[in-house]
């Protein structure tokens, strides 16, 4: 997956082995330490590597949408591979 956020904050992701992948889903099982929380700045492009990428299976980069404030908005852009 392509993603680029064109406005307001970023989207947020986790490098490898912080979350329980059984888990996703859970709220509760999200990490709670924000030093643990990546984020890609408004602008920047990244290209995210799925599950279903060639030797990344059970893999797939955790990523999500930020919480947004009250009246906050964000315009993003993302492209998936047609396979």
């Amino acid at each position: 997956r392509l993603i680029t956020t064109y406005g307001g904050v970023g989207s947020q992701w986790l490098h490898e082995g912080v979350m329980d992948r059984k888990q996703l889903g859970r709220l509760d099982a999200e990490p709670t330490d924000a030093a643990h929380i990546q984020q890609i700045n408004s602008g920047d492009v990244a290209l995210l590597k799925g599950e279903r990428w060639h030797g990344n299976e059970g893999f797939g980069l955790i990523h999500r949408s930020p919480q947004l404030l009250r009246n906050e908005r964000r315009l993003i852009l993302t492209l998936d591979w047609l396979a």
